[in-house]
């Protein structure tokens, strides 16, 4: 039995490739680029550790907010 190889392009979308990921069970993905050649893989971790990174920063924003007010308005 063979399973079919599933890529993403290089210039796909994160939330595309993660809904292909999410579609087809897998989590890795080779991804590739016009000529197909490999041009890494991408893991579930990778995604996760991106998306704690940016969740983090996002979390900050408030307080640079109050930051940024308080020298405006004291």
């Amino acid at each position: 039995m063979s399973y079919e190889l599933v890529t993403a392009r290089e210039t796909d979308s994160i939330w595309d490739t993660l809904q292909r990921m999410r579609a087809k069970g897998v989590r890795r993905m080779p991804v590739v680029n016009d000529t197909g050649e490999l041009e890494g893989i991408l893991s579930i971790d990778d995604l996760l550790e991106l998306f704690a990174e940016e969740l983090n920063l996002l979390a900050k924003v408030p307080f640079r907010e109050q930051l940024v007010e308080s020298t405006i308005r004291p």
